[in-house]
């Protein structure tokens, strides 16, 4: 299992913890939160890399996108 920082993993966290990280991989957890980076972006007048929100677990992908765009 993967260590979060501070080399804790998430099997020593409480239930509650760990069931927070299980639905942060959910599609309707990233669709709000892209929602609110949009609206935040928007405000600010900034503009994602890729123009998309990049989900961790979406690693691979990232790479091969950042080693095309150099």
């Amino acid at each position: 299992m993967r260590c979060l920082r501070g080399g804790r993993r998430r099997t020593d966290e409480p239930e509650d913890v760990r069931e927070a990280y299980v639905q942060a991989r959910t599609k309707e957890h990233r669709e709000q939160l892209d929602a609110i980076v949009a609206e935040l972006l928007g405000r600010h007048g900034l503009r994602l890399r890729f123009d998309e929100v990049v989900h961790h677990d979406d690693n691979d992908a990232l790479r091969q996108r950042l080693a095309s765009s150099t």
